[in-house]
C-alpha cells in the first residue's frame, strides 16, 4: 500500500545512515547516529531509546537516548517480556502501538518502580504516550537489544510506514551495535594484554634484581592488583608480605610440577580476570624463586657440611671459611650438639623449628652422624637454650650437649672433636645422664681432652693396667660409669640402672676387689674414670 511505502528521500537517508553506521567503531557514536536518525526519519518522534541485552544479569539496559533524562533512565532494568520493550525482545518482531489504550495494555506488566522511573525520566508524569514503536535489534539468531521510539507531544500517530522505516533503521543498527561491541571487546582484550605484558615485565624485572626477589615480586603484584599479598612456605612461615589482609581472602598454591612449594594468599578484594592473570604469572615466578632459594640452600648446607667435616681434620681453611661466611665478630662462642638416643634420627617436629631458628639467626650448623651441630656466638647462646627449652615437653628421645666457651676460632676443630667424643661416650653409657635432664655439659668430661695427646697404644696399656679383670665385663663397666657420674651415690646409680641399691653396692665392692682399687680414694677414682673413658672411646677413635 501507498502508506506503507518508504519515500525515495527517506531511502536515500537510510542508505547514508547505513554507510555511516558501518564506518563507526565506537558504541557511543553508533548510538548517537541511531537516535538522531530516529527523530529525523520518523515524523512526530520526540523520544528514542536503545536498550541492550545484558546476558549476565538477564536484563535489558538503556544505553542511550534522546528526549529524556538519561541519568534517571539508566536505573531501569527490564526483564525479557516486561513492558513493550521486553515483549519486542522476546517476540523478535517489531511492534507498532497507535493509541494510548494499546500502549497501556502492552505496559500492563511494567513494574511500578520502573513505571515511576520512566515517568520521571521523560518529565511527563501524567501526559500519556500517543503512539509507540519497539523494534528488536537482531544479528543472525541473536537479539542484542531493542530500539524504542515514542510520540508524546506531536499531533500525529505512528503508522506502518514509520514502522517500516524504524525496522530498516534497526536492521542496520543491529549490525553496527554488534560491530561496535566486538570492537570494544577487542580493544579491552588488547588493553588487558598490554597490561598483562606490563605486569609480566615488572614481575620478571623483580625476579632478576639483586634485592630480595620474593619481596620485590610481592610488591609488584600488590601494585598491580591493589590487594594484599602474602607468600608462605610449606611450613606456613611468612616469606613476604605486602598490604593488610581484609575479610576477602583468596589462596593459591605455588607449585613446580607435582611439588608444592608454598602458598600465595591475596586479601582485601575480589579477584577479576586481569588480577587472576597477574596472580597466575606471579605464581610461576614465585615458584622459580622458591626453587632457586631451595637450590641455593641445599648447596649452602652441602658446602657447610663439608666445612664441618674438614674441621674434624683440623683444616684451618675450613675455620677461615666459616669466619668469613658468618662474620664472627663476637670474641666468645660455643658449640652445641643435639642428638637422638638409640639408632633413631632427630624428630622432625624438633629439627624443623630449630633449623629455621638457626637460619633466621644466621648461625652455622650442620647435620652429621645423626646429630645437629651448631656454633653459637655469645650474644645468642641464651636465646638458643630458651628456644630448646620450649620443646622440653616432647617425650624424651634426644640429648643436648653444651660445649665449652672459646675465644679463638682456631679452637673450632678441638671443640667439635670434643662434642662428638662426649656423644660417643654417652651412646655407650646413656645412664650417666640424669633421667630428669636432656642436657649435658662437655666440661664434665675433661678426660676426653687427653685423648688427642696420647697414642692409642698408651691408652690401651693404661686401660689394661687400671681396669684389668673387668675390662670385658659389660655389666660391671656400665655400673662403674653410672656410679661415677652419679657422684658415687649408690641410690642415684640404682635409680638410673633400675636395680636395688644393694646390687650397686655389691658390684662396686666386686670391682674394687678385682682391680685392687680403693673406691674412697679420689686419686684412684680419677684414674678409674679416665680408664673408663678411654675404654668407651677407643673403638671409635681407632
Amino acid at each position: 500500500m501507498v502508506q506503507h511505502e518508504i519515500s525515495p528521500e527517506t531511502l536515500t537517508k537510510l542508505l547514508q545512515i547505513a554507510k555511516n553506521l558501518i564506518a563507526r567503531r565506537d558504541l557511543d557514536g553508533v548510538l548517537h547516529d541511531i537516535l538522531q536518525s530516529s527523530l529525523e526519519l520518523i515524523p512526530g518522534a520526540d523520544f528514542a531509546c536503545v536498550f541492550l541485552y545484558d546476558a549476565e544479569d538477564n536484563v535489558l539496559k538503556p544505553v542511550g537516548g534522546v528526549g529524556f533524562d538519561m541519568k534517571v533512565m539508566k536505573q531501569v532494568r527490564l526483564r525479557p517480556g516486561e513492558s513493550l520493550t521486553g515483549k519486542a525482545f522476546v517476540g523478535r518482531q517489531p511492534i507498532l502501538l497507535r493509541t494510548p489504550k494499546e500502549i497501556k495494555a502492552a505496559q500492563d506488566n511494567l513494574s511500578p518502580e520502573h513505571d515511576n522511573l520512566v515517568r520521571e525520566a521523560v518529565r511527563r508524569p501524567t501526559n500519556p504516550v500517543r503512539s509507540s514503536i519497539a523494534v528488536p535489534l537482531i544479528v543472525g539468531q541473536e537479539t542484542v537489544g531493542v530500539l524504542v521510539i515514542d510520540n508524546y507531544d506531536t499531533d500525529r500517530d505512528f503508522n506502518e510506514t514509520d514502522l517500516a522505516v524504524a525496522k530498516a533503521l534497526a536492521d542496520h543498527s543491529a549490525v553496527a551495535v554488534a560491530n561496535a561491541k566486538e570492537h570494544a571487546r577487542r580493544l579491552a582484550v588488547s588493553r588487558d594484554l598490554q597490561k598483562t605484558l606490563h605486569m609480566q615485565k615488572q614481575l620478571l624485572a623483580n625476579l632478576v634484581s639483586e634485592e630480595n626477589s620474593l619481596a620485590g615480586l610481592a610488591r609488584t603484584l600488590w601494585r598491580q592488583i591493589h590487594g594484599s599479598v602474602t607468600v608462605y612456605d610449606m611450613s606456613h612461615r611468612v616469606l613476604a608480605r605486602v598490604g593488610e589482609q581484609g575479610d576477602i581472602v583468596h589462596s593459591y598454591p605455588i607449585v613446580a610440577g607435582r611439588q608444592v612449594l608454598g602458598q600465595l594468599v591475596i586479601g582485601g578484594k575480589t579477584v577479576g580476570p586481569i588480577e587472576r592473570a597477574a596472580i597466575d604469572q606471579a605464581r610461576v615466578l614465585f615458584a622459580i624463586e622458591l626453587l632457586r632459594r631451595q637450590a641455593v640452600e641445599q648447596e649452602r648446607l652441602h658446602s657447610q657440611s663439608d666445612l664441618f667435616h674438614r674441621l674434624l681434620e683440623g683444616d684451618q681453611f675450613a675455620v677461615n671459611a666459616l669466619i668469613k661466611s658468618y662474620h664472627f665478630s663476637h670474641p666468645m662462642w660455643q658449640m652445641v650438639l643435639l642428638a637422638p638416643w638409640g639408632q633413631s634420627t632427630l624428630p622432625d617436629r624438633l629439627l624443623r623449628p630449630l633449623t629455621e631458628w638457626l637460619m633466621s639467626h644466621h648461625v652455622p650448623y650442620t647435620l652429621m652422624q645423626n646429630t645437629l651441630v651448631a656454633i653459637l656466638t655469645e650474644d645468642i647462646i641464651e636465646q638458643w637454650w630458651n628456644t630448646l627449652e620450649a620443646y622440653a615437653a616432647f617425650p624424651r628421645g634426644w640429648v643436648s650437649i653444651r660445649g665449652e666457651t672459646y675465644q679463638h676460632p682456631q679452637d673450632m676443630p678441638k671443640a667439635l672433636r670434643m662434642l662428638l667424643s662426649v656423644w660417643r661416650y654417652l651412646q655407650h653409657f646413656p645412664t650417666v645422664v640424669p633421667p630428669d635432664s636432656d642436657s649435658v655439659d662437655a666440661r664434665n668430661f675433661p678426660e676426653i681432652k687427653i685423648l688427642d695427646a696420647l697414642p692409642q697404644q698408651v691408652q690401651d696399656e693404661f686401660v689394661t693396667k687400671v681396669l684389668g679383670p673387668i675390662e670385658d665385663d659389660a655389666v660391671l663397666i656400665t655400673t662403674l660409669n653410672t656410679w661415677i657420674f652419679s657422684n658415687r651415690s649408690f641410690s642415684v646409680a640404682s635409680q638410673r640402672l633400675k636395680v636395688h641399691p644393694n646390687t650397686i653396692r655389691y658390684r662396686i665392692e666386686k670391682i674394687a676387689a678385682l682391680t685392687g682399687t680403693d673406691v674412697n680414694d679420689d686419686r684412684e677414682m680419677m684414674l678409674i674414670r679416665l680408664a673408663c673413658m678411654f675404654l668407651a672411646l677407643r673403638q671409635d677413635i681407632s
